[in-house]
């Protein structure tokens, strides 16, 4: 694996990210948050027979957050999420994350139905 590549990589400049490194908190706009996780999903998505779908509230507040950090771990969901999808023997399959106000984030890999 070369440099910067896997799971713990920066998902916006694919540097490595430390393991213990040093927290750095700010305030940051559940927007943002959702316009990288986009980014994320459709690169994760890109050559598989997988759709993505991104819902949120419209009454998100700021998250005072380590922004590197929580991109890694959106990241490795989504990755997660597609390995469940990818090794289920399904050929086709829909993920869908829903943020909702506060307390839940949730992502659910769907089989081509919706899981209820």
């Amino acid at each position: 694996m070369a440099s910067g590549e896997g799971p713990l990589a920066c998902p916006r400049c694919d540097a490595p990210v430390a393991l213990g490194a040093r927290r750095r908190l700010e305030v940051v706009q559940p927007a943002d948050l959702l316009k990288c996780l986009r980014r994320m999903g459709d690169a994760a998505v890109a050559d598989k027979a997988i759709s993505l779908e991104v819902e949120n509230a419209p009454d998100l507040t700021p998250l005072f957050v380590d922004r590197l950090q929580i991109e890694v771990v959106l990241r490795n969901l989504l990755a997660n999420a597609v390995e469940s999808l990818m090794t289920s023997g399904r050929s086709s399959g829909h993920l869908r994350v829903l943020v909702e106000r506060h307390e839940h984030v949730r992502v659910l890999s769907e089989l081509d139905a919706p899981i209820r």
